[in-house]
């Protein structure tokens, strides 16, 4: 019985403590009370009681279960309060007729003994109308003479990594292991486990410390250090939304689940930008960066062809392969490229050659992406590959590296982490299990939680395949659903080498400054969580002063929105936000402004409200009576309950000379009038400005002119100086001033902006196109634009041969009635190019060019959008010859075809108008290098929509060529050379078009071309030759299909026959149907992604 209930584990970790059974002799059941304990009964450390409902716990059955407790405690009401135990048992329940042993009925589990839950069973044990009825396979029943045995049948099992059969209700993974998780967003668990590897290869964590991040607070490097700050001090989950916003994510990223590969290497990209000309600019190169040569060497002549490239980790194919070492030969296997698909070998013509891929060398730290994901052509979609897939905790990888190279030191790399995907294509869950130190423990990060792991959960579990269901029933995890668990498996590996390891995993500590800094940053942030805690009893309120508005250079006293059009302003020239407890009062308030800004005298400070007038200015009004003991909230009120913004001016109020008490502002002085406060700006025409520099206390009745000597005296002019005084009215409503009328007369009053400027100033320092007058100054201030040129990138991958990258961005402010000549001259000066030579482009809002900037334009038709933007982009090319010059000119684009057709090189050449086609061939001459002979075989052609089009002779004029899509350029076999040119009779071959398509005909893609069907030729022949002409691998030219398509008649409904036998001739329905094409049905394999897809990206 005890084989039956108490089956193995198929963990070999689970080691067993103690195994034991014990009965329990019911004589009288129906004197029994609701609810009993058996007698106590000793197994291991532990004392174990059986728990009894006779009549049922909620249920019409028997309900038994299993209580444990230390010794020394009651079973049935374990200490709480005491010292933390659990016990980890498998167990089994048995109840049996003593009599008749062999009625019985049985039930089995296992469970985590504790305090909080110190008892486990069943609830449903036994109906209990079936108790004193016969059973099925007896004729007797459960109970008979009042008498029922109850036997219980336990294994306790050591614990090995704490966490067995736990609920993780009061878990803590720091307490625990140590170590620290990272909370989901919604869908990064992807990310978590990508950093926790990161975060754990700490030459990797120990670069990041060392990137300077002062200066760039927001920065990902400075986030990443956040990160590993807290991973390695805080006592709960570490937030990652300050790196994600560092990212430039949103919270539609955070929900949308990448691909861990991609995150990596974009990821590693940024860093390593930040690390240029620091002390550890090239660490990640050295941590993670090998080498791998790709060739072609030929059998039968010493030629080879190859290239170096760097490689920051390795895609193994999972498909078909039985383990981690059938991948590496997979991927070094060797091609051989013999009979119709030899290699053309410069200088030896066509010849058998060897094509593969081989190490040159491997990295400290190796990642390996297991493809886990594949097209699967039969259901025509991207599947799981959940096949099982076996990985060793050590490899030795000198089998894979270049015959010729002697490795300085052993290839031998042992495994340190596994990230885990569970589930789907479409939903699933990540994790990952990771060895933190050279010989310690393994451990299984999942988000938040972290627990150790045994071996098993490290390769077993995550080799894929399916599990049996007696499988699950033994799994020790069961937290996992069944339908996640039999699709687990590892999609990355983490190896490190061996020699390396304590260069690679080592003791490191937290630099003082980033430590410093952090604890600020969160310190911040927990004020910010209080302040938002009480927001509702604070107000918010935006104060400007003189000190704003000696810092403006624009339109009224101060910035009090950060509207687009405004981002060149100082920053202090921003009205400043106070928060203010609702139940101050006016003098309260006062006085903590003062403290603010450590003025002395707060009695002599004086509010003034800024209201919005008619003309949408915003102006000070009339002073904030400070006398009263109102609170703010009411004296704001208005404000308050509509939610409009509070704008203040805060000045300082005039003293009596002889009381030095402060004069109040409202007096009964009628002749004079009332006292009215004015804001006084100075143009100044060489720093092309209008700063607010003073204001000035008068009177109503006062003449303007009154204002005059004491504005001099400010500006340190001359008492003689010829001047004008304006009104700014509205930014386009400037206005010049009767000064011989009073204040009253020409409708001047509080919080009036007059400007003054020199009749004559002086303009030997005027800026080129400078302003010289403040009225001028003020028509571009209220017409400007901030516009940016930048260098003009071509989306469609050709290459500019004019192009002298790197050029800067030109950043500049100019008038919306700017004429081209003028935006050009400006341009120009910044480039130090002439300025007859730049053409200028609108763009789309994604930054690729909408269309040719004409000449005779202004600037505002030079932009998309005059709204809601700034600064606008323009983009601008730099000719090598005038604009004039340049529009008798016409730009060719071609692609150049290598390889067969699978290389594409894009090219464009400027030619006059009137050229022809052979007026590329210089252009292949000296920049493609071609020879006389290749020139001679070089032929073009055109299509639309990936559908050949035409031919294309020499003498065609290019006007007619750039029509059309694409124009194509490949310098032919001379086999198909005589054929295009020379050969008429269609008895000896035909030359038919082809084109590629995915399922289909319709949905083209890819270069099309001619092909030369020979007659007699089987079909397996032809596809020899064709996957030549395509320059294709064989495992990709097996996944393609091959139509005969009739396009301009095709009908979807019918669809379009696909040859499948071998043996077939072409040439033979070819040749009675010129308007047939073949196609060859195939996925994209450089698809644009659509623009409902959101790639993954990492802000600079």
């Amino acid at each position: 019985m005890a084989s039956k209930l108490l089956p193995p584990f198929d963990d070999d970790e689970i080691e067993t403590e103690l195994q034991f059974h014990h009965t329990w002799e019911i004589e009288d059941w129906d004197s029994l009370p609701d609810k009993l304990y058996s007698p106590a009964f000793d197994g291991g450390d532990y004392s174990w009681k059986i728990f009894l409902f006779p009549r049922g716990n909620k249920f019409n059955s028997v309900s038994v279960y299993l209580a444990c407790a230390p010794k020394g405690q009651d079973p049935a009401n374990p200490d709480k309060d005491g010292p933390h135990w659990t016990c980890c048992a498998q167990f089994g329940i048995v109840m049996w007729n003593p009599d008749e042993p062999s009625v019985w009925k049985e039930n089995k589990a296992h469970h985590r003994f504790e305090a909080e839950e110190s008892d486990w069973g069943f609830s449903q044990f036994y109906e209990l109308r079936n108790l004193y009825n016969k059973s099925p396979t007896s004729d007797h029943a459960m109970i008979e003479n009042n008498k029922v045995n109850i036997s219980i049948y336990v294994k306790i099992v050591k614990d090995v990594t704490g966490v067995l059969w736990h609920n993780f209700r009061n878990y803590n993974s720091k307490k625990e292991t140590g170590f620290s998780g990272i909370r989901n967003q919604g869908a990064t668990c992807y990310m978590n486990s990508l950093l926790q590897s990161l975060y754990f290869t700490t030459a990797f964590r120990h670069a990041v410390m060392g990137i300077p991040t002062e200066d760039e607070p927001d920065k990902v490097p400075a986030a990443l250090q956040r990160l590993f700050f807290q991973l390695s001090t805080s006592s709960d989950g570490v937030d990652t939304r300050k790196l994600t916003k560092s990212f430039g994510w949103d919270s539609g990223d955070a929900f949308t689940q990448h691909d861990v590969q991609e995150l990596n290497r974009v990821l590693m990209d940024n860093l390593e930008g930040k690390m240029k000309g620091t002390s550890v600019e090239g660490m990640l190169n050295k941590i993670f960066v090998g080498q791998m040569k790709s060739y072609i060497k030929c059998v039968n002549v010493d030629f080879e062809s190859s290239r170096i490239e760097d490689y920051w980790d390795i895609q193994l194919n999972v498909k078909g392969m039985k383990n981690l070492e059938d991948s590496f030969k997979d991927y070094v296997q060797v091609e051989t490229l013999d009979g119709e698909n030899q290699y053309q070998a410069t200088g030896f013509g066509l010849q058998d050659a060897k094509k593969g891929v081989v190490f040159t060398s491997f990295p400290p730290v190796l990642h390996l992406q297991l493809k886990r994901y594949d097209f699967d052509f039969i259901r025509e979609q991207m599947v799981k590959i959940n096949d099982r897939y076996e990985f060793p905790t050590e490899i030795d990888l000198a089998p894979y590296l270049d015959e010729s190279i002697v490795p300085e030191e052993s290839c031998e790399y042992a495994l340190h982490g596994v990230l885990v995907h569970c589930g789907d294509l479409n939903i699933g869950h990540y994790y990952a299990l990771i060895k933190p130190k050279k010989d310690g423990h393994w451990y299984k990060f999942d988000d938040e939680l972290v627990t150790k792991a045994t071996m098993k959960e490290v390769l077993e579990d995550n080799f894929g395949g399916d599990l049996l269901a007696s499988d699950l029933a033994k799994s020790r995890v069961s937290n996992i659903s069944p339908s996640y668990k039999r699709h687990t498996s590892a999609y990355m590996l983490v190896y490190i080498r061996k020699s390396r390891l304590d260069e690679i995993l080592f003791d490191d500590k937290v630099p003082q400054h980033i430590m410093d800094r952090v604890k600020a940053e969160i310190e911040e942030e927990e004020n910010a969580r209080r302040e938002r805690e009480e927001q509702h009893l604070y107000m918010s309120m935006k104060i400007s002063s003189i000190e704003q508005f000696k810092k403006l250079n624009y339109f009224d006293i101060a910035i009090w929105k950060q509207d687009p059009g405004l981002e060149d302003q100082s920053p202090e020239a921003h009205a400043v936000v106070y928060k203010a407890k609702k139940s101050l009062t006016a003098a309260e308030f006062i006085d903590q402004i003062a403290k603010s800004i450590n003025y002395p005298y707060p009695e002599r400070l004086r509010l003034w409200r800024v209201g919005e007038r008619d003309n949408k200015t915003k102006r000070p009004g009339d002073p904030v009576d400070t006398s009263s003991n109102l609170p703010l909230e009411q004296i704001f009120a208005k404000n308050l309950k509509v939610r409009a913004e509070i704008n203040l001016y805060l000045d300082i109020a005039d003293v009596d000379p002889t009381t030095g008490e402060v004069i109040s502002w409202y007096d009964n002085d009628l002749e004079l009038g009332p006292r009215l406060l004015l804001f006084i700006k100075v143009f100044n025409p060489t720093t092309q400005s209008v700063h607010g520099f003073m204001t000035w206390v008068g009177r109503a009745n006062q003449k303007v002119k009154s204002l005059i000597p004491d504005v001099l005296k400010a500006l340190g002019w001359d008492p003689d100086t010829k001047i004008r005084l304006l009104e700014e009215v509205k930014p386009n409503f400037i206005e010049e001033t009767d000064i011989e009328e009073t204040f009253d007369q020409a409708r001047i009053g509080d919080g009036d902006i007059m400007c003054i400027e020199k009749v004559e100033p002086d303009l030997s320092s005027l800026p080129v196109g400078g302003y010289k007058t403040a009225t001028d100054y003020y028509n571009f201030l209220f017409k400007r634009l901030h516009i940016v040129f930048r260098r003009r990138v071509d989306h469609d991958g050709f290459n500019d041969e004019n192009d002298n990258s790197p050029t800067p961005d030109v950043d500049v402010w100019l008038s919306a009635s700017d004429e081209y000549d003028h935006v050009s001259a400006v341009v120009g000066e910044k480039l130090n190019v002439d300025p007859t030579h730049l053409q200028f482009f609108v763009t789309n809002p994604n930054g690729t060019v909408k269309n040719v900037i004409k000449r005779k334009t202004i600037v505002s038709h030079m932009i998309s959008s005059l709204h809601g933007v700034s600064p606008h982009i323009i983009l601008y090319d730099v000719l090598p010859m005038s604009l004039k010059e340049y529009e008798t000119k016409q730009l060719v684009r071609f692609i150049y075809l290598t390889d067969g057709i699978s290389q594409e090189h894009r090219h464009e050449v400027l030619l006059p108008q009137t050229a022809k086609v052979q007026d590329l061939l210089p252009y292949f001459e000296s920049k493609i290098k071609l020879s006389p002979e290749d020139l001679s075989k070089l032929h073009f052609w055109v299509s639309s929509n990936h559908l050949f089009s035409q031919e294309v002779p020499l003498n065609t004029p290019v006007s007619e060529v750039v029509k059309h899509d694409t124009l194509y350029a490949q310098v032919l076999s001379s086999e198909e050379q005589e054929w295009l040119e020379n050969n008429t009779d269609l008895s000896e071959g035909i030359v038919i078009k082809v084109y590629q398509f995915h399922k289909d005909p319709t949905s083209t893609h890819g270069v099309p071309f001619q092909f030369l069907l020979k007659p007699g030729e089987p079909f397996r022949e032809t596809k020899m030759r064709l996957q030549k002409k395509l320059g294709m691998f064989d495992k990709l030219f097996e996944r393609i299909k091959f139509a005969i398509v009739d396009v301009q008649h095709y009908d979807e409904r019918q669809g379009s026959p696909y040859v499948e036998d071998e043996d077939e001739v072409l040439y033979d329905q070819f040749a009675s149907d010129p308007e047939l094409m073949l196609g060859l049905d195939h996925m994209n394999r450089t698809p644009r992604r659509v623009h409902t897809e959101r790639a993954i990206f990492i802000k600079d």
